[in-house]
């Protein structure tokens, strides 16, 4: 079984079902469904998990005890290795999804509480990495230091699978020396 680090967002997504995008300024009626846990990184995990591998996942929750709750609780139920949840004290990240009658979606969302995790708070699951999975909401001061970790830090590979949210790295630098190696592209379900 590998061992898979995934550090980034998690969040609750409410779906929208509209049958049609509205025009700028036009308010549309649209049918909700249930809240649902999101975001790249969470799937990810989700994903890594369900498929057998050993999943150690990192993602802040907001001050907002209600929604971090509910988010916490759909965690606790897929079979993670282990769960880092720092608690930040911003709102819990959110997104708002218009969903076509044909699938089509178009999201907005927040992302100050995984905007704000700093290396730190995502450094104790990075013991024995083997492999790392990072998402464009995990920021470069998050990640960046774990992979510059010395080969003999981790047993393995530590990769991340997007850039920088700005698509460059901090003072020029190339976000990324090797080739992102994706682990997946999944949808939470």
């Amino acid at each position: 079984m590998s061992r898979v680090v995934v550090i980034g967002n998690a969040g609750l997504d409410l779906p929208l079902a509209v049958s049609r995008l509205p025009l700028p300024g036009e308010t549309l009626i649209g049918r909700p469904d249930a809240r649902a846990p999101g975001g790249k990184a969470l799937n990810q995990a989700v994903v890594a998990a369900r498929c057998g591998g050993a999943v150690r996942f990192c993602a802040p929750l907001g001050d907002d005890d209600a929604e971090a709750a509910v988010l916490e609780g759909y965690l606790r139920r897929e079979d993670f290795a282990e769960l880092h949840l720092p608690r930040l004290p911003h709102p819990t990240d959110f997104s708002l999804l218009m969903v076509l009658p044909g699938g089509e979606n178009s999201i907005v969302g927040t992302s100050a509480c995984s905007l704000a995790l700093t290396f730190a708070q995502a450094e104790p699951a990075l013991h024995g990495l083997q492999v790392m999975s990072s998402c464009c909401k995990a920021t470069w001061r998050s990640t960046q230091p774990a992979r510059s970790l010395p080969r003999h830090a981790g047993k393995g590979r530590r990769r991340s699978s997007t850039r920088h949210p700005s698509g460059q790295a901090p003072e020029g630098r190339r976000p990324h020396r090797n080739t992102p190696r994706r682990i997946c592209s999944p949808t939470f379900a």
